[in-house]
């Protein structure tokens, strides 16, 4: 059974994937932010049903998904979940099609399921299991739970990892992850409320303050790269990427250089970390260089995406900061920095992967005995934005190399100023320089 799930909030699609999951164990789900995805998912693949948000502003309505599903195919259920007045939906009260149902946000878990199993005509598994499951990755991005979570051992053993109204660790999560585990549970008797506050995060709880932009920007960089080792990159992926990306930008805006360091130096995730001081370097230098705000998020979002098939952070750092100790790694370790670069490379058709993101990834993996400052860096036919990233890239590689000490920025920008020697890179150079090597007031 396939179907596919449209909503532009994160927070409800990722609830109604949980209820269909538990509900059809066997169901493939295909998730979809906004029409033109949920259109695109229709050409490719058939689904059983579609579930999908009225309201999904910039970018259309749950009408425009119907409209291109009825013009190709006239057997696939349709679902509507809105908060809008039934009554006041003109394409459902104007139809007559069968195959159309609707349902009224907010709706209880119990009545979502209800009304999936009327629509498929299906009478459920029988008894069920005592535990329900939730996709590993949203977790991540909370740390604090009011019911117990297990992990499945086998159908008939349930291991309980963290205890009702505690605090937890993103390390404790991702330690999970690594192990490949995807899913964890909670009781049958915690579903419903479980569910309910879903959404709300009431459940599962945010403590840290909001203004704590990097430690939040942390958990939803490792939400992120565990959706996209749970689920594949997809254009449901490549979308959750782009909104990082937009939230990195905004924040890089705000954030003084010398408080991004203060920062990074009480971190020690440098898997986010890393890629948000990208961000921060090319924003402060975009308008030196002459880069559009539309070369700003490409520059963001290559930021954000060129390393997420590494999800642990000190392979991450040995793969761009100490590259000779590479050899000195496990064989399944060395496989995990090699074939992070593969990850990415199929994402042509996917919006927001353009080819010049493509290119920055593919020039910045392409490894030569001076990594991380290869051959191909040189190439005249590089844009400006192109060459930004890579240089931002190596002065970030420099920074964590020398610890961030102040006194050694001028060893690193004369290290770049030798790698980078090229005229092309001479605008890009002394635009770092005017803002990070002279003075940084703010």
């Amino acid at each position: 059974m396939n179907i596919l799930i449209v909503d532009d909030d994160n927070a409800i699609l990722e609830l109604i994937c949980i209820i269909v999951e538990n509900a059809f164990e066997s169901a493939t789900i295909v998730r979809a932010s906004c029409p033109n995805t949920a259109i695109a998912e229709l050409d490719r693949y058939s689904f059983d049903l579609i579930i999908c948000d009225y309201e999904m502003p910039p970018f259309g309505t749950g009408e425009d998904v119907y409209i291109h599903l009825r013009t190709h195919n006239s057997e696939t259920q349709f679902l509507l979940f809105t908060s809008r007045n039934l009554e006041e939906v003109d394409f459902l009260t104007d139809s007559n099609d069968q195959r159309l149902s609707s349902l009224q946000k907010p709706a209880r878990p119990k009545d979502i399921t209800a009304m999936l199993n009327k629509i498929l005509n299906y009478d459920g598994d029988g008894e069920q299991s005592k535990y329900r499951r939730v996709p590993i990755y949203n977790f991540t991005r909370f740390n604090y739970t009011k019911c117990s979570i297990f992990i499945e051992i086998n159908k008939e053993k349930y291991v309980k990892i963290i205890n009702k109204e505690h605090e937890y660790e993103m390390d404790f999560i991702q330690r999970y992850i690594q192990k490949e585990i995807k899913y964890f549970y909670i009781l049958a008797e915690d579903y419903e409320d479980f569910l309910v506050e879903f959404t709300s995060t009431n459940f599962l709880k945010n403590t840290n303050s909001e203004s704590d932009f990097l430690e939040n920007a942390k958990k939803q960089h490792l939400y992120l790269a565990s959706l996209v080792k749970q689920l594949g990159i997809s254009q449901y992926s490549i979308d959750e990427s782009s909104k990082l990306a937009l939230q990195a930008i905004e924040q890089a805006h705000k954030s003084s250089f010398k408080g991004l360091i203060e920062s990074l130096l009480k971190s020690n995730d440098y898997s986010y970390d890393h890629t948000f001081l990208i961000t921060c370097i090319c924003s402060h230098i975009s308008g030196e260089v002459g880069l559009t705000k539309q070369a700003n998020e490409r520059l963001a979002m290559a930021s954000l995406i060129h390393d997420l098939g590494i999800e642990r952070a000190d392979l991450n750092y040995i793969h761009d900061i100490r590259p000779e100790k590479i050899k000195d790694l496990t064989y399944d370790e060395q496989q995990i920095i090699r074939k992070h670069v593969k990850l990415l490379e199929n994402n042509k058709n996917f919006t927001d992967i353009s080819d010049e993101i493509q290119k920055i990834l593919t020039i910045q993996h392409s490894f030569d005995e001076n990594y991380p400052y290869n051959e191909s860096q040189m190439n005249t036919n590089n844009s400006v934005t192109t060459l930004t990233f890579l240089v931002a890239h190596a002065f970030s590689n420099e920074l964590y190399h020398y610890e961030f000490k102040p006194e050694k920025l001028r060893e690193i920008f004369t290290i770049l100023n030798y790698k980078f020697a090229h005229k092309n890179f001479y605008k890009i150079l002394k635009a770092i320089k005017d803002k990070f090597l002279i003075t940084d007031e703010e």
